[in-house]
Order: C-alpha cells, then structure tokens, then sequence
C-alpha cells in the first residue's frame, strides 16, 4: 500500500470514529433527556452515584416530590459531592415529606438488618445520616460558622430512636470549644430523655464518650450495648 493510500486510509478512519462518538454523545445525551430515570438506573449499576444524582435531578425538576428529592440528595451524599449535599439538604429538610420518607428509609434499613445491632444503628438512623452529611459537607466547604448554628438549633431536638451524629461529626471536622460544647450539651439532653435504655442512643453515646474523653462513661455504654 503506497504512503499516501495509508495516509487517506488512516484519514479516513480518524473521521468515521470521530463521527460515530459524536453521535454516540448526542444520542445518549438526548436519551438522557428523554429517559432520565433509565439513564440514573444506568449509574447506579454502574456505581457511578454521582452519575445517578445528576439524572435523578432531572427526574426531580420534572417531577418535585419529596421521593424524588430523596433519591438525588442519597446519590450525592454516596458521591461525597459536598456542594451539591448542601444544595439539596436543605431542600429536604425543609421539605414537608421529609419525615414519611425518614420513616420508610428507616422502615427498610430494620429489615435490611435482619436484626443485627451493628447494621441497625447503621442502616436505619436516615435522619442522622442527612444531617451528618449536610454538617460535614459545610465545615469541607467552609461554612464553620453555619456548622455551629445548625448544631446548636439541634441542640433540643435529642431523639433517642435517631440520636443525631452531626454532633459527633462536627466536632470531628472543626474542633473547637464550640462545636464541643454543642456536643455535650447534646449527650446531656439525650441522657435525660432516656439515652441509657435504646440501642440507637446507647451507640452514640458510647461514641460520643470516647471522643470526649470520658472513658469510663464510654465503657459502661459499651457493656450496655453488648447485652441488648
């Protein structure tokens, strides 16, 4: 083959595969847009949450519902896609399904446990875990002092069924007197609402305990924990 038959031949070929990806992209990116839900369903088989958000955003525009909400900010608090957790946190908990949605997430982690301590107190504590996630993804972003004023809001709102870990968490990402004394104030609102007789709150404050240095206090929670 003559050099310039291999030129016009290696030509050609750059173009055919230049035009079959560019019409690749836009055909998928028009189905993207025609099937939104398909194409998150494609991210999070392919474990690409941060994927799966972006199209469930579009599933959401189209249609606002608290589920759907649900779906995107799950997806970018996988993603650790800290802007984006922030954008639609306070969606959510501003949302007035909020709460229906906590109680299936949660309904589903109890089964997925299928008894399990350890994996209850992972699996199904979905008001923790939001907010968990909100604080960190504002102390990574620089907001310390809206970390402190959401912590201190919360501070009269101990749970012992969903003891919240924000607590624990910003004080984790931003030490300081503040965040610690929002911390213990918590634990001491949460003793005083019974955090001594559930699984849920008996974990964090076991934890809570270890890293504010009490370890005898962080000991005896261990023991209560081990013989639910």
């Amino acid at each position: 083959m003559s050099k310039s038959l291999t030129q016009v031949v290696t030509r050609t070929c750059g173009w055919t595969l230049f035009f079959a990806f560019t019409v690749f992209s836009y055909g998928m990116a028009a189905f993207g847009f025609a099937f939104p839900r398909v194409m998150a369903d494609l991210g999070d088989a392919l474990g690409n949450p941060n994927m799966a958000a972006m199209y469930y955003e579009r599933v959401y525009r189209a249609d606002p519902g608290a589920g759907n909400l649900y779906m995107v900010l799950d997806r970018y608090i996988s993603a650790e896609n800290h802007g984006k957790v922030i954008t639609f946190a306070e969606k959510f908990l501003a949302d007035d399904g909020y709460l229906g949605i906590i109680q299936k997430v949660n309904a589903a982690g109890e089964q997925a446990a299928a008894g399990s301590k350890l994996r209850l107190v992972s699996y199904a504590n979905e008001d923790s875990r939001i907010k968990t996630a909100y604080i960190i993804a504002l102390a990574r972003t620089g907001m310390i002092f809206k970390v402190v004023d959401l912590l201190q809001g919360w501070e009269s709102t101990a749970d012992t069924r969903q003891p919240n870990h924000a607590f624990i968490a910003g004080f984790l990402e931003l030490p300081s007197a503040e965040t610690k004394g929002c911390l213990v104030r918590y634990v001491n609102a949460l003793e005083s609402s019974g955090g001594d007789e559930g699984l849920y709150s008996i974990d964090f404050l076991m934890i809570a305990y270890g890293l504010l240095g009490d370890s005898a206090a962080a000991a005896n929670y261990a023991r209560l924990f081990d013989e639910l």
